[in-house]
């Protein structure tokens, strides 16, 4: 079956005018499917050099290519996008994607390609601001996997391995995806697509070459909701460090310097640092140390009161774990807590001989 393109014909790029001019559009099931890290696909992509679990799959089955290119010699731009989410802190270490080429020359094209991670703008509907990347390989670094070749489009399943891991530190939020390819046309360059199962919210796609200088909807661009053709591999172990042990005096004097030490294990073994709160409204962090390595940090309150001091650890990778708690109190002196004590110690200090003859009294 031969493989559809996205512009009508591939072989023209200006029939994009008849597209741009077109009403039509194709309502989406965009309602949210949320995919946990805790249940990643067994049947995912498993090529590779793999450094862990796929935690997010859109599918790699595809229909056709959106357009995904840019062409320094000329103002072709053109940049898909997809959406994905993580219950927990993941770092992401590998992406898989269906790409190709078509047009001129399409079996021998060999772009760079580049992968974005943005944050969302807001309202779930379109990337924000950069948020890891730009991240380029060759077509060789993107370890090319031919998937077909129908004479005119040739389709590869696609493994980069991320210099660093991105992570995405903050679970259940919503990011996006961008992937294309950098080189003269023709031949065109596309990422992969379906038109079913939206995860989150369909693909978005934007181009000032082809009319759409925003982030808009596969719908109103191609007449369909598109689901682009990406997984995501994660870390192998993704544990933060532990609650932090918290030691030291349980109550004490205003104005007077306590130190406490803070410990927490890395279950990876990494160096950890810790995020402090006072309540007293002050607040600090110190600097990384080793796992399991006590950390002394010393505060001062100004004022009477219980306080429960708070700690988090933060690993080297930005994972942080569960927080530890300590309850202090702060007694206004000693007179309120014990005033008969208070004063026999005043009373003896006046009277230092009486003091001393007590002193031989209780040694009989």
């Amino acid at each position: 079956m031969r493989k559809r393109i996205v512009l009508k014909d591939a072989g023209v790029l200006l029939i994009v005018t008849v597209m741009l001019l077109s009403t039509v559009a194709v309502t989406a099931d965009t309602s949210e499917l949320e995919i946990k890290s805790s249940d990643a696909p067994s049947g995912g992509y498993s090529g590779g050099n793999n450094k862990g679990p796929v935690v997010w799959d859109n599918g790699m089955t595809y229909d056709a290519l959106h357009p995904a290119q840019e062409d320094n010699t000329q103002p072709l731009d053109a940049y898909p996008a997809d959406d994905f989410k993580f219950d927990y802190d993941t770092h992401v270490c590998d992406v898989h994607w269906i790409g190709g080429y078509w047009g001129a020359g399409y079996d021998t094209a060999e772009f760079e390609w580049c992968i974005l991670i943005y944050q969302d703008r807001g309202d779930g509907k379109a990337p924000g601001p950069v948020f890891c990347g730009p991240y380029c390989f060759t077509h060789g670094e993107c370890n090319p996997v031919l998937m077909e070749d129908t004479g005119y489009f040739i389709f590869y399943n696609f493994t980069a391995y991320l210099p660093e891991p991105c992570c995405i530190c903050q679970g259940g939020i919503k990011y996006w995806i961008s992937i294309y390819a950098i080189g003269d046309i023709f031949p065109q360059s596309g990422w992969g697509f379906h038109n079913y199962s939206i995860r989150l919210h369909e693909a978005v796609f934007k181009s000032i070459y082809f009319g759409y200088p925003d982030w808009t909807d596969t719908s109103i661009v191609f007449d369909n909701a598109s689901d682009m053709c990406f997984q995501l591999t994660a870390k192998e172990t993704e544990e933060p460090p532990g609650p932090p042990v918290i030691d030291g005096p349980i109550s004490g004097k205003v104005g007077v310097e306590h130190e406490y030490t803070f410990n927490a294990v890395d279950p990876d073994g990494d160096n950890v640092k810790y995020h402090i709160d006072w309540d007293d409204g002050d607040s600090e962090e110190t600097g990384f140390n080793p796992s399991s390595v006590d950390v002394k940090v010393k505060h001062t309150w100004s004022t009477q009161g219980t306080y429960i001091i708070k700690a988090k650890a933060e690993d080297t990778n930005g994972l942080v774990g569960p927080e530890g708690t300590l309850s202090v109190s702060m007694p206004r002196n000693r007179a309120t807590q014990r005033p008969f004590l208070q004063f026999l110690q005043n009373f003896l200090e006046q009277y230092p001989i009486l003091f001393q003859l007590l002193q031989r009294f209780l040694r009989l």
